[in-house]
């Protein structure tokens, strides 16, 4: 697929002004992550200290402006630079991404399963993850339809994984193989930083 026919539009991150995930099928498969190195023009904007982090999932790339920058003044580049990009060889990923999972899980929970969580009239939320599990909390459905519960929570896994496949386990409180100690929240490590 030529990058002139591949379909690409941006979607903010919700509070947060600096980072945009471009919504593109990146044919990556199983290899998401953290993007370490990528071939030019998207690799030179990366080391040019434009792009301060991205993160790439089957169905688009997460990106974070250098402190600096605007979306205003670098949408258009950035975006360019990825459909000119995608295709060549020389990404370096490091597949291990906490922040990519949450970023994907909030992503599926708040827009692609909005609406089938609100129908089930509970919330859902990331209590704790790593790069390769999920804990959620699926609200009041555990305790009113277990079945229900435990369909909704299927149906999360294989959304998320869809997009990131280094996905292999959500657990839930109150369900199965629950836990009942208190889980730190903490970030694992910032989503960028000014080196």
């Amino acid at each position: 697929m030529t990058h002139a026919m591949r379909p690409i539009h941006p979607q903010a991150v919700p509070d947060d002004p600096l980072a945009v995930r471009w919504v593109v099928h990146t044919g990556t498969q199983g290899v998401v992550g953290e993007v370490v190195a990528a071939p030019d023009p998207f690799g030179a904007l990366m080391r040019d200290r434009v792009i301060s982090l991205a993160l790439l999932e089957t169905e688009g790339i997460w990106v974070w402006l250098a402190p600096g920058n605007t979306w205003a003044d670098c949408g258009h580049k950035v975006r360019e630079a990825i459909l000119e990009s995608l295709d060549l060889d020389g990404w370096r990923i490091n597949g291990d991404s906490a922040d990519l999972l949450r970023l994907v899980a909030n992503d599926v929970l708040l827009g692609d399963l909005a609406d089938e969580i609100h129908a089930a009239d509970t919330t859902v939320e990331v209590v704790e993850n790593d790069a390769r599990w999920l804990l959620l909390d699926l609200g009041q459905l555990d305790s009113r339809d277990p079945a229900a519960s435990t369909e909704l929570q299927q149906r999360i896994e294989t959304a998320i994984r869809a997009r990131c496949p280094s996905l292999r386990e959500t657990s839930r409180l109150g369900g199965p193989q629950s836990s009942h100690f208190t889980l730190s929240n903490t970030p694992r490590r910032a989503l960028w930083t000014d080196e």
